[in-house]
């Protein structure tokens, strides 16, 4: 897509289109391009759980996303969202529990050290 003829500048008071949250510390996490894309929509997403009080009796945020829609919203495969997950949940950057057979999982999104931030 050519931006050239519908771009124009941002102004003092203007709403901006709404976009995913990117932690500083992805750039420099060794996560792949696709794990660091899902994990922005799983922070974007905690938010909208957040804001609807979906709360766990430990206090926790959780949120339930299909596979279905992770696909959908990111226009990738399931093989590859799978692969980002688990990879997510390998850095400690996500917990899921089961719920059971086709049914979505609930999904903990987990903030690293305060010092990687």
């Amino acid at each position: 897509m050519n931006y050239n003829e519908a771009t124009r500048y941002m102004l003092a008071g203007m709403e901006i289109t709404r976009f995913m949250p990117y932690p500083n510390f992805l750039p420099a996490s060794g996560l792949s391009p696709t794990a660091k894309e899902v994990y922005a929509l799983l922070l974007h997403r905690s938010n909208l759980s957040r804001h609807n009080n979906w709360i766990d009796d430990q206090g926790r945020v959780f949120m339930l996303y299909t596979l279905d829609q992770f696909c959908r919203d990111l226009g990738k495969s399931r093989t590859t969202i799978k692969a980002a997950l688990n990879e997510l949940c390998g850095a400690n950057l996500l917990e899921r529990k089961r719920r059971g057979k086709g049914l979505a999982n609930y999904l903990y999104v987990k903030l690293p050290p305060e010092n990687r931030l």
